[in-house]
């Protein structure tokens, strides 16, 4: 290129690409100014057919920051690859005034290099796209969610998309914290927002093209609702086995739907429960038939939030005591061998099976007792010693009843329609006892029989006056056997004892 002239400057325009169409004002920017700065006072003007659309609103800038350039004849800008000028004048003191000046570049223009001023079109932003974990870059067209804690990163698509943003540009802001220049910038959104509108924005600025994202900034929590709701005052971080739960979720600000959010999956480690996943951050878990602890994790798998996690832990309980209670507070029994044709003596109760604790549910759990005989039995109920508990013979009963179970707010968990008919029959008066451990088990829904879980000690005893006891369960039934009858009587024919 020549040496420059006094008075002259050879100036290029040169747009991203030739027959590039952009919007009126689009922003020119002086990309470099060979071998001297121009001086702040100094603010470039094209003449001829391209025009200052407004100088006095120009920002004074070494770097001619803020220049708009319009076609007069078209009113809008398109920009050839290059074109020479041959003259440039400076704005001085006050603005508006065009002062043609020697070129500060010219003096210092000696080496041959030529005094080429260049300027290049920035173009304005069109559009703020976010990095989704899964597709990529992604257009946003409506408010954005975004997960507390989540890092999104955002990239700003200039107009046209093949255009090239200026060094520097755009610049980024906003109520979000969002800083920095270049054509990206990743947010960590750690605030949640109060609101529906409480916007955390993310601004990106190129020339005077701004482009706003609005993003509503939310917690996610997991809910639990119980079943069977005649458990009062339920656990909160317990659940029996074969329970049902049912699972949601709760976002903070109100107003969060499950499409705001995207789509999410219930799942649960270790998988011993049954867990059915609706799609939309609902779902229903039943809990396994032993005891142990599960972890069921909401993962949100579309979206900014993509494989964010919130965790809801649940331990899977057994019942963990079987207590009895008398079904109508009486005591049976008859103190004369002629009295409603007994043979012996006998004392006996009704009782109910009860389980704990009461604040989770066993509606699916259902127990028995296995046969036993009473080692160590002494005295006049020495002869037990060999006497199976259940059968009442010295043969096993192989197919002790289940019991199931019930709640009420009044006893918990028990046997309704179920009792356990606890009795002995004294054949010779006078002091004795036996004492039966009696192996319990359970099952959950019918499945598989979980055997000796528990025992339940039962001693029945007797002393020399005749007053005799049957303690099972916590709960204690006695009278003297040669008291008034009270019926009905209880014999050996009871096939439920």
């Amino acid at each position: 290129m020549d040496k420059l002239a006094a008075g002259s400057i050879n100036v290029r325009l040169t747009a991203q690409q030739s027959g590039d169409n952009f919007d009126l004002g689009t922003r020119l920017t002086l990309a470099a100014v060979l071998q001297a700065a121009v001086p702040a006072s100094l603010l470039c003007v094209i003449p001829g057919n391209y025009l200052m659309a407004d100088s006095t609103s120009l920002v004074r800038n070494a770097n001619i920051q803020g220049l708009k350039i319009t076609n007069p004849e078209s009113g809008t800008e398109r920009l050839p690859a290059s074109a020479s000028l041959d003259a440039v004048g400076f704005f001085g003191d006050p603005l508006g005034e065009i002062l043609p000046r020697q070129s500060p570049a010219a003096k210092a223009q000696d080496d041959g290099t030529g005094g080429v001023v260049t300027i290049t079109v920035s173009p304005p932003v069109g559009s703020v796209e976010y990095t989704d974990p899964i597709n990529g870059l992604t257009q946003i067209t409506d408010t954005l969610y975004v997960m507390k804690g989540t890092s999104v990163s955002f990239t700003a698509i200039p107009s046209p998309s093949t255009a090239t943003f200026s060094a520097g540009e755009p610049v980024w802001g906003g109520t979000s914290g969002a800083s920095g220049n270049g054509a990206t910038c990743t947010v960590v959104f750690s605030s949640v927002s109060s609101s529906l509108t409480d916007y955390a924005t993310v601004t990106a600025t190129a020339g005077q093209s701004v482009v706003t994202v609005n993003v509503i900034v939310y917690s996610l929590t997991p809910t639990v609702s119980y079943y069977d709701t005649s458990v009062l005052n339920h656990s909160t971080t317990n659940i029996g086995v074969g329970e049902r739960i049912d699972l949601g979720f709760t976002a903070v600000p109100a107003g969060i739907t499950a499409s705001d959010i995207g789509s999410m999956t219930w799942t649960n480690s270790p998988v011993k429960g049954t867990l059915q996943d609706y799609g939309d951050g609902t779902g229903m878990y039943i809990a396994g038939d032993t005891a142990y602890g599960e972890t069921l994790t909401l993962t949100i798998t579309s979206g900014p939030s993509t494989a964010k996690t919130a965790t809801q832990q649940e331990g899977v309980i057994i019942p963990s005591t079987l207590t009895q209670i008398s079904v109508d507070g009486k005591n049976y029994h008859d103190g004369s061998t002629a009295a409603a044709g007994g043979p012996y003596p006998s004392i006996g109760s009704y009782r109910y099976y009860c389980l704990s604790p009461n604040n989770v549910s066993f509606a699916a759990v259902s127990t028995r007792e296995k046969d036993v005989t009473a080692p160590g039995a002494s005295g006049t109920l020495s002869s037990c010693a060999n006497i199976y508990h259940d059968s009442g013979t010295n043969e096993p009963d192989t197919d002790t009843g289940w019991f199931g179970y019930t709640y009420s707010a009044a006893n918990g968990w028990y046997s309704e329609g179920i009792s356990d008919q606890c009795f002995f029959i004294v054949d010779t008066l006078g002091a004795g006892s036996a004492t039966w451990t009696i192996p319990e088990s359970y099952m959950v829904f019918g499945g598989t029989e979980h055997t000796a879980v528990w025992t339940v000690p039962q001693v029945d005893n007797c002393t020399s006056t005749s007053t005799a006891s049957i303690a099972k369960g916590g709960l204690t039934s006695s009278a003297t056997l040669n008291s008034a009858y009270v019926g009905p009587y209880i014999d050996d024919g009871v096939t439920e004892w």
